[in-house]
């Protein structure tokens, strides 16, 4: 289950999003129909879905992190792959994976 790029046609600020939106802005619309998916599954389910994320603030700029990381709080179980510790909203458990070993920090 999942968005196809042939289903949606997708706008940002009036403009088509293939022709028009920057990397970044792409990347965030990308990201949002992901936790939007997961929002529609928790509507109809009744129980929040397991969201996976693959370095979601990548192509963010500061102000788009801050509000995606907010926006991670109340959705269910999220599991981030992520480049920089930094990046890991606070109060997040944080897992290392090293040498083919997954352990707490």
């Amino acid at each position: 289950m999942g968005p196809h790029r042939d289903d949606l046609a997708l706008s940002v600020q009036g403009l088509a999003a293939r022709g028009f939106a920057s990397h970044g802005e792409a990347w965030g619309a990308a990201v949002s129909l992901r936790l939007a998916l997961a929002g529609a599954v928790r509507a109809v389910a009744g129980e929040s879905p397991l969201t996976f994320l693959d370095d979601p603030f990548s192509a963010l700029d500061p102000e788009r992190r801050v509000r995606l990381a907010a926006g991670l709080g109340d959705r269910g179980q999220t599991l981030m792959a992520v480049p920089d510790e930094a990046q890991v909203p606070s109060g997040a458990r944080v897992w290392h994976v090293k040498g083919g070993s997954v352990g707490p920090s």
